[in-house]
């Protein structure tokens, strides 16, 4: 049965066995620190209201920018009593994270039929990592031989032919030496 309230709104009235279930919904997620940089360990906190008329319990997953088993970041069991709020804080590692990325917190339940509703059991909030370039796992030394050249003011062009290499860098910083002086 639907039954309409006010112009805009519908509500599913279910009853008996039926609405013996948790309905879990995520109504808010934060982050701390807001901009981490790359190694920091970034705070989620997740506030969970089960509004069911039975307890509950189902998985917190974390997810980065997408939901998929290559994308979890952390799982985590909770428990919601009936009509009751928690706040679940989770910590994040942020190593291999770099640049403008979004969180997904979802509330997963072991089958989709244990919980009332499904729609508000996601939320994605948008973050930005700052690259820390020292803690990635590769990088080139390359020396460059000019001869008697001592100016450090003269363009220098290198070719390198990325195809040969297994993992293309995302970035490439070059340092400055001055031989002799």
């Amino acid at each position: 049965m639907r039954l309409t309230v006010g112009r805009w709104r519908k509500a599913l009235l279910v009853w008996g066995k039926t609405a013996s279930k948790p309905n879990f919904a995520i109504t808010k997620v934060s982050l701390t620190p807001k901009e981490p940089k790359q190694g920091q360990q970034l705070k989620a906190v997740v506030t969970l209201l089960n509004n069911g008329l039975v307890s509950g319990s189902a998985n917190l997953a974390l997810y980065l920018d997408a939901i998929s088993p290559q994308t979890l970041l952390a799982k985590q069991i909770v428990t919601v009593a009936a009509g009751q709020q928690k706040s679940i804080s989770i910590t994040v590692r942020t190593e291999g994270i770099d640049g403008q990325r979004s969180l997904v917190a979802r509330i997963e339940t072991a089958k989709p039929k244990e919980e009332l509703a499904l729609a508000d059991n996601e939320q994605k909030v948008a973050f930005n990592v700052s690259a820390d370039y020292s803690r990635w796992r590769f990088g080139f030394e390359i020396a460059v031989h000019a001869g008697g050249v001592r100016r450090l003011d003269e363009p220098v062009t290198i070719d390198v032919d990325w195809s040969k290499l297994r993992v293309c860098p995302k970035a490439l910083q070059l340092t400055q030496t001055a031989f002799g002086s």
